[in-house]
């Protein structure tokens, strides 16, 4: 005949008695267990009573409703992982598609575009900017020729300061 502990806080007691003096012989992580501590913790007395816990009845609508959310969260996993792998090589099938010149159902000269018509703008004040831009475009071919001159001065001034004060 096998032998049953009695139901309810002993289950527990008798447990704990069996792992301690089991403990001696387990390693768990390369750690020994320490179940009498571990259970301590949990609020569980080992003076014969037990710790008064409120139990919820087991809920299956509770449990169907978890379960259907682990399969959508795995569902849209799932999608994820797949639209990381397509996504790109659609991009670039995409890119390269957009950066074709021409296809074979159309010739070049239908995708080049129409020839501009040229028809004069008119400008207002068109003169004076013309005139404007030839008075700049003098004062700069002045200052090319200006600025090495001006420059070497500058130098023979240096040199003169640099005597003068050593």
């Amino acid at each position: 005949m096998r032998y049953s502990p009695p139901l309810g806080c002993t289950n527990i007691q008798f447990v704990s008695r069996t792992f301690d003096m089991a403990s001696s012989s387990l390693l768990i992580n390369g750690m020994k267990p320490s179940l009498s501590s571990s259970l301590e913790q949990q609020g569980i007395l080992f003076s014969g009573t037990c710790v008064d816990e409120d139990i919820e009845p087991f809920d299956a609508e509770l449990l169907a409703r978890v379960q259907s959310l682990h399969r959508e969260i795995e569902q849209k996993t799932l999608d994820i992982t797949s639209l990381r792998r397509s996504t790109p090589r659609e991009a670039a099938s995409l890119f390269q598609q957009s950066c074709t010149t021409s296809s074979p159902e159309t010739p070049l000269s239908e995708v080049a575009p129409a020839p501009a018509v040229a028809e004069p703008i008119e400008i207002p004040r068109e003169d004076e900017i013309k005139e404007t831009f030839t008075q700049g475009m003098k004062l700069l071919k002045d200052l090319k020729k200006g600025v090495p001159a001006t420059s070497a001065k500058l130098e023979r001034a240096k040199d003169v300061v640099t005597h003068v004060y050593s």
